[in-house]
């Protein structure tokens, strides 16, 4: 039990600390990020968009097609936006969730995203 919360812990702390650097890279923001937050709420604030609700919807379009969580595919979405803008790629938090939803919709298994998000970035193959 105090290992899982442990590692609980560390994974809220590494997702704030790559949500700072994910803002710091992408753009300024207007709004500090706190724990509290959603993984919908959290990557439409790095956005910096309202439409928290179109996020929560791919979230959910994509967890079950997923094995990774919710928490974690947010945390990927957020770590492979910055790897493809790194590369001058130019794309958000909405659109690397829109094309994991379009890469796993006929998938009958849960499904690694984070391999899925590896080939995107690497192809720069989302839209």
């Amino acid at each position: 039990m105090v290992l899982k919360t442990w590692q609980s812990l560390l994974l809220v702390i590494a997702l704030v600390i790559g949500t700072m650097l994910a803002r710091t890279a992408l753009r300024s923001p207007s709004a500090p990020l706190t724990a509290s937050q959603s993984p919908a709420e959290l990557l439409a604030s790095i956005d910096e968009r309202d439409r928290v609700i179109e996020y929560a919807a791919l979230l959910d379009a994509v967890e079950p097609k997923c094995i990774e969580d919710r928490l974690t595919i947010a945390r990927l979405t957020i770590e492979y936006v910055q790897k493809a803008n790194r590369n001058d790629v130019g794309t958000d938090n909405l659109d690397m969730l829109t094309g994991l939803s379009l890469a796993t919709k006929d998938k009958s298994q849960a499904v690694n995203c984070a391999e899925i998000y590896a080939e995107a970035v690497a192809g720069a193959d989302f839209p």
